[in-house]
């Protein structure tokens, strides 16, 4: 499983921030770009409503623009679909079911672990052990990041 952790990657983890760059001044652009390309073909329907041109631009931006925003506030706050994004993120990736996170390998080794090898579990002991061991052996910026962890509670 080594490979797969942004930091053994500098090249793919820039390209995926330039992307990320990219992805968050995409919609601003487009909404600008759009507002432009209605006003273009319908400036001389609406100008003599308003007077000005600019005027007109700055009205239609607020227009679309508000509406956009409106929508995607409702989307946030009342939809939250943004929650539900993430849940699809995490079940549709295959990566995630077995990967742990350094906060969950420090709870099985601190919590999980002793407390199945008190009750006597010691099967269910025994794979959660070896599962945690594997992805620490696999990933060494893991181990690194558990180790920072433990260093909190070591004092």
């Amino acid at each position: 499983m080594t490979g797969n952790n942004r930091s053994e990657h500098p090249i793919k983890k820039s390209i995926m921030i330039w992307v990320w760059r990219i992805q968050q001044i995409a919609t601003l652009t487009s909404l600008v770009l759009m507002v432009l390309t209605y006003m273009t073909v319908l400036s001389d329907k609406i100008q003599w409503r308003v007077g000005n041109l600019y005027t007109t631009y700055l009205l239609t931006l607020g227009l679309i623009g508000g509406s956009i925003l409106s929508a995607a506030y409702l989307w946030d706050k009342k939809a939250r679909m943004w929650n539900e994004q993430a849940v699809v993120g995490v079940e549709r990736n295959p990566y995630a079911e077995l990967k742990m996170v350094p906060k969950e390998v420090f709870t099985n080794q601190v919590v999980w672990i002793p407390l199945l090898e008190s009750t006597g579990n010691l099967k269910a002991s025994h794979i959660l052990k070896k599962w945690t061991d594997e992805q620490l052996e696999a990933d060494p910026v893991l181990k690194a990041r558990v180790e920072r962890i433990k260093e909190h509670f070591d004092d």
